[in-house]
C-alpha cells in the first residue's frame, strides 16, 4: 500500500495532489451561477450557418472516477463547425467540452489550450437520436474530463442553424457538501430535530399562508372556501375550493387537514369552540340563524412567528400570543346597548372590559357577559352615545 499527501514541503506534488480536493467539494457543471451565459452555445453570432458559437465562460471538469477535477475557462467566443445536413433525415448533435491533458506548456500560464470543444455528429434517422454518453466518454479516452453544453437539432437539408435548434444542456457547478454546516450526512438531514419541516414547524407553527377564505351566499345557508395553501406540522399543502351548507342556528367551525382536505364542527350559537382536529388549521367560523347564515370570522393563523397580528395596530385590533388571544377597539355606545363583534372569535367566552373614552361623569358597563364572538355594553349618559373603549382577554382558537 503507498499512501500520500499532496502540497508538501520539499516534495513534488501533480496535478491530482493540488486538485484531488476540487472534485470532493464539487459536481463537474459550468460557473452559470457567475455567468448566465458562460459557455452557452448559440447561433452564430457573425451569421448563422452550419456552425455554433460557444459563449466565454468557465467550469469545473472532474475525471470520470472523480479522482481529481480541473478548473478551466476560456477568453473569447470560440466557433464550432458543423458537418453538412443529410439531404433527407435530421439528426441530433451534441456539443461538448472536455479537458486535453497533453496540452501542457512551460512557457505560458494556465496550458493555453487545453479546454477544448468538440462536435459529436449524431446518426441521420426518421427517428434521430443523440450520441450516447458512454460513447463520447470512450470515443475521448476513459480517463478524460467532459461535460455536455448543447445538442442542436439539424433538420433533413439544413443550411443554417438557429438558436432555436439548439437545447441548452449545460449543469452548473454544485456542491458536494450535504446541505447544513459540512458535517451533517443526508441520514440526519432529515432525523425528527433536524428535518426541516420540523424547523418550519417550530418556527412559524401550522399557518395558511395564502388563500382559504370563507364566505357565503347571502339568504342561504350555503358556504364555500376559496382554494389556497396551508402547513401543517411544517409540510406544504394545496388545498382544493369547496362548498357546502350549514346546519341551522349553528356556530359551524371549519378548518383543513393534513390531507387538504376541508372539515367543520358545528356547536350551538354563542358558546365554546370545539376542539380543533389533530394535525388541522382553523379557516373561519359560520353563525347561523334559522334560515341563513349572518356572519362569517376569518380564523386563519398567519406565519408571524405564531403571533396573528392580521388586525394589529388598527381598530378594532386582535393580536395572537403564545395562544392567548387579545383584540380590542372603540364603538358608539347607546343607553340601551349596543352589540361589538370580535373581529376573530375566542376558543371559550374571554374576560372583558369597558371604560369611557371622555368620563366626566358618565360610564359605560358590560350589559351582558361576553360570548365567543362578542359583547354587550352600555352607557349612564342620555344626552347621545359616548365613545368607549373595549378590550377582551381569552384563550385563543
Amino acid at each position: 500500500m503507498t499512501s500520500f499527501t499532496g502540497v508538501l514541503d520539499n516534495s513534488e506534488t501533480d496535478v491530482e495532489g493540488h486538485f484531488k480536493l476540487l472534485a470532493q467539494l464539487f459536481n463537474s457543471g459550468v460557473a452559470t451561477s457567475v455567468d448566465a451565459n458562460a459557455l452557452k452555445v448559440s447561433q452564430k453570432g457573425g451569421g448563422a450557418d452550419m456552425s455554433v458559437d460557444i459563449a466565454v465562460g468557465s467550469a469545473i471538469l472532474n475525471r470520470p472516477n472523480n479522482s481529481y477535477g480541473y478548473q478551466s475557462w476560456t477568453d473569447a467566443v470560440t466557433n464550432v463547425p458543423l458537418d453538412a445536413a443529410n439531404p433527407t433525415n435530421p439528426r441530433i448533435d451534441t456539443i461538448i467540452a472536455y479537458v486535453d491533458p497533453e496540452t501542457t506548456t512551460l512557457s505560458a500560464a494556465n496550458s493555453p489550450g487545453s479546454f477544448k470543444f468538440k462536435k459529436y455528429t449524431g446518426t441521420p434517422s426518421g427517428t434521430p437520436a443523440a450520441v450516447s454518453d458512454s460513447s463520447i466518454q470512450s470515443n475521448l479516452g476513459s480517463s478524460i474530463a467532459w461535460i455536455k453544453l448543447a445538442t442542436v437539432q439539424v433538420a433533413a437539408g439544413a443550411i443554417q442553424i438557429l438558436t432555436g435548434n439548439i437545447t441548452d444542456t449545460r449543469s452548473p457547478i454544485t456542491s458536494r457538501l450535504p446541505i447544513g454546516d459540512g458535517a451533517i450526512s443526508v441520514a440526519a438531514m432529515f432525523a425528527a430535530a433536524l428535518n426541516p419541516e420540523t424547523r418550519t414547524s417550530e418556527a412559524l407553527g401550522s399557518f395558511i399562508p395564502s388563500g382559504l377564505t370563507l364566505s357565503f351566499t347571502g339568504g342561504t345557508l350555503n358556504w364555500s372556501v376559496a382554494a389556497g395553501v396551508e402547513y401543517v406540522n411544517g409540510k406544504r399543502i394545496s388545498v382544493s375550493a369547496a362548498n357546502g351548507s350549514v346546519t341551522a342556528n349553528r356556530d359551524t367551525y371549519f378548518y383543513v387537514d393534513s390531507t387538504g382536505t376541508v372539515g367543520s364542527s358545528s356547536v350551538n350559537n354563542g358558546v365554546s369552540a370545539p376542539s380543533l382536529p389533530a394535525n388541522s388549521v382553523w379557516i373561519g367560523m359560520a353563525v347561523s340563524g334559522a334560515s341563513a347564515i349572518s356572519s362569517v370570522f376569518d380564523l386563519r393563523p398567519s406565519a408571524s412567528m405564531s403571533i396573528n397580528n392580521r388586525n394589529a395596530l388598527t381598530t378594532p385590533f386582535n393580536l395572537i400570543i403564545g395562544g392567548i388571544q387579545i383584540s380590542g377597539g372603540t364603538f358608539a355606545a347607546t343607553n340601551g346597548g349596543t352589540n361589538v363583534t370580535f373581529p376573530r372569535p375566542f376558543a371559550s367566552p374571554p374576560v372583558a372590559t369597558v371604560s369611557v373614552q371622555d368620563p366626566g361623569n358618565q360610564y359605560a358597563q358590560l350589559y351582558e357577559a361576553p360570548s365567543t364572538t362578542g359583547l354587550k355594553a352600555k352607557q349612564s349618559y342620555t344626552g347621545g352615545p359616548l365613545t368607549v373603549h373595549w378590550i377582551a382577554i381569552g384563550k385563543a382558537l
